[in-house]
């Protein structure tokens, strides 16, 4: 008898078998469960794949290719550790600052640059939570459900104005060091601005490059079929031109870009932009000039208040410039700018990320939502902390930045070489 009750106790299943059962519970439940006896114990903390899975479902599945220096149960306490202090820490803000005449500054959400600098991970952990938090919070008051203080109209409140201090520090730290290796391609500055006015969402660089290769690869299926050497990788027989006409062809015949109607927040979005085909002219700007380069022709995005073309030198005739036009893509032979007959224009990162901001701004006039409260601190000069921990801050956001780094704010990848040189 003794037997049979053995033989039918979940003791006796095999490991792989109990890993499956408990797939299906809370990482706490899984924890209480390992505790009641050595076996069950052993199961738990050294299962990688269990705790892998669980991992992947409660951080983002870009996290799972990064590598980490303990055990995938060790991170699960960590972002559940992480968590609690971010609940806690949010409990305390209304207290504290509902009667603050003015917002709430940078100085004021000291203890999350704490929780975010304490380990390499611990930034996007806080990023992802307090972005969760936000989510979640709106999906519970949409079916009128409140099931703890935070997940309300003041928790939402308090959440964007830690992220926004949190990804404004990130992004400002970037933009300094792809300032350093002359790194702001069009791209990477449209990215910029999205991200730093948009801090509900995360945009990643990653994204951008693959489908911008996507169209790199549309256009030389074109050219293979006009290369008098055929496929191969070898269009320096072709002309400038001949490419730039292909480029054309891809963006808005094959694809069918079209200029947007009105300035939405969404058709900056390059991603977005070159899966819909709906957008503002600058991203047009900003893709042409990037597929361009990747062909070793030089287009550049001219961008000051108000006014913005991208021009084209043609090496095979004294250098004439044309502009491009970005409703459709021909080229015009550039005529004297009344803005710019004086002085001499070219790319700049500063004149682009203000032209960037006077287009959202300009659209909305005098109203005022949070992507344009974001704007205005774009510009403007925010309250630091004190330099010691400015400067823990620093250091921990900075190796947040490190190349190696392809989480949830991936550093903008360096840019494709020149691979066909027209000029050799």
């Amino acid at each position: 008898m003794d037997t049979s009750r053995a033989m039918s106790s979940i003791s006796s299943l095999p490991n792989e078998l109990i890993t499956l059962i408990l797939i299906n519970n809370e990482p706490k439940e899984i924890l209480n469960f390992g505790s009641t006896c050595k076996k069950f114990n052993e199961i738990v903390n050294n299962n990688e794949y269990l705790w892998r899975i669980k991992y992947s479902e409660i951080v983002p599945r870009r996290f799972i290719k990064s590598l980490f220096d303990g055990t995938m149960l060790q991170e699960v306490k960590n972002v559940y550790k992480i968590r609690r202090r971010i609940q806690e820490e949010l409990k305390a803000m209304s207290p504290k600052y509902y009667v603050q005449v003015n917002e709430v500054s940078v100085e004021h959400v000291r203890n999350f640059y704490a929780i975010a600098t304490e380990s390499h991970h611990s930034f996007y952990y806080t990023i992802f939570i307090l972005q969760d938090i936000v989510d979640k919070s709106r999906r519970i008051l949409q079916n009128f459900e409140c099931i703890n203080p935070i997940n309300n109209l003041t928790g939402i409140y308090y959440a964007k104005i830690v992220l926004r201090h949190l990804i404004h520090m990130f992004l400002s730290i970037k933009w300094v060091r792809e300032l350093k290796r002359d790194n702001l391609t069009p791209q990477v500055v449209l990215m910029f601005f999205l991200q730093w006015i948009d801090c509900d969402h995360l945009y990643s660089d990653g994204e951008v490059y693959y489908q911008i290769h996507t169209l790199v690869e549309k256009v030389k299926n074109i050219l293979d079929k006009v290369c008098p050497s055929g496929s191969g990788d070898n269009y320096k027989e072709l002309g400038e031109r001949e490419i730039l006409r292909a480029i054309t062809h891809v963006i808005y015949k094959q694809e069918n870009f079209s200029i947007a109607e009105s300035v939405k927040i969404y058709n900056f979005n390059i991603v977005k932009v070159i899966e819909e085909g709906d957008g503002e002219a600058v991203v047009y700007s900003a893709i042409y000039q990037a597929v361009a380069r990747y062909f070793g022709i030089e287009c550049e995005m001219v961008a000051f208040p108000n006014h913005l073309f991208l021009t084209w030198r043609d090496k095979e005739n004294s250098y004439r410039e044309y502009t491009i036009d970005l409703h459709t893509g021909q080229l015009k032979p550039k005529g004297k700018c009344p803005y710019s007959q004086k002085m001499t224009f070219g790319y700049g990162p500063d004149p682009l990320i203000h032209y960037l901001l006077s287009l959202y701004m300009t659209s909305k006039g005098s109203y005022r939502d949070r992507y344009g409260v974001n704007c205005v601190s774009c510009t403007e000069d925010e309250t630091s902390l004190d330099d010691e921990t400015a400067a823990e801050a620093a250091a921990a956001f900075a190796r947040a930045c490190s190349p190696d780094t392809q989480l949830l704010l991936p550093a903008a990848q360096p840019r494709p070489p020149l691979r066909y040189d027209t000029d050799q």
